[in-house]
């Protein structure tokens, strides 16, 4: 569990009614780290095998888009545990500026 999860940060989010609008905006950051897991794992060379690599690369795409349509929590929760507390953070807190 993130420790933004169940935060008095989350539940100010959660209190103004701003809850759809973290989603969405913590949307874009879920995919940009899957993608860059992608990267940093993947050993299929794309000029040798480009089916291959995208292949790869849509595995995770399609983990990021699961981990989303689940909602806030489970966006904070993975945001957390890939290192990315600080940056989900600052995104809510301008959701609250």
């Amino acid at each position: 569990m993130s420790i933004l999860t169940g935060s008095a940060l989350v539940q100010a989010i959660q209190d103004q009614n701003k809850e759809s609008e973290a989603v969405e905006a913590l949307d874009n950051m879920v995919h940009e780290c899957k993608s860059a897991d992608a990267s940093n794992t993947c050993d299929i060379c794309p000029d040798e095998n480009p089916a291959g690599h995208d292949e790869y690369h849509d595995q995770f795409s399609m983990q990021a888009t699961n981990i989303n349509n689940q909602g806030l929590d489970a966006q904070l929760a993975y945001l957390g545990e890939s290192g990315c507390t600080a940056d989900a953070e600052a995104l809510l807190r301008d959701l609250l500026a």
